[in-house]
């Protein structure tokens, strides 16, 4: 009768082990399943990524030349003004 017991008890623990390792092996492949389209996506963003870094590249080369073109600008406008009170007291 013991026997019995302990037969029918490692039966349960066998079909219970063999229950989880299905889970597992179903985990497994929906997690292999998932993994192209989890790569897909990053590759997506980081090409997006990538484009709005070179827009944003361009933008800020525009920004700087305008700030240096300004500056210089105002530069030659106040240099003309000494210039012209210069000639003014000369003459």
């Amino acid at each position: 009768m013991a026997e019995t017991d302990e037969g029918s008890l490692v039966l349960r623990i066998l079909r219970e082990i063999r229950s989880e390792q299905s889970q597992h092996r179903t985990l497994i492949r929906q997690t292999i399943d998932t993994l192209p389209r989890m790569e897909q996506r990053l590759d997506a963003r980081t090409t997006a990524l990538d484009l709005r870094v070179a827009g944003l590249s361009d933008d800020l080369e525009l920004m700087i030349k305008s700030e240096v073109m300004g500056r210089m600008t105002n530069f030659e406008t106040k240099y003309e003004h000494r210039l012209d009170k210069l000639e003014e007291t000369t003459s």
